[in-house]
């Protein structure tokens, strides 16, 4: 897993075909969102972001926005 911070937004990437990988991404996805941080994906239907209410493996990537920046 590869996690890069830009001033306050967090985003991390992941292998969705490594298995420890995903559960790496999955518990960085878990602690920050019980810390209030709110998670985005950026669709590949459409190229919208939407907020993730879980953690979705097969995405690959998300971005972390700390709640006082978000809303």
């Amino acid at each position: 897993m590869k996690v890069e911070r830009d001033q306050a937004e967090i985003k991390i990437k992941w292998d969705v075909k490594n298995k420890n990988d995903m559960e790496e991404a999955k518990r960085f996805f878990m602690n920050l969102t019980k810390q209030g941080w709110l998670a985005v994906y950026i669709s590949k239907k459409n190229g919208k972001q939407h907020r993730a209410l879980e953690f979705i493996d097969t995405q690959g990537e998300l971005y972390f926005i700390p709640l006082s920046e978000g809303g």
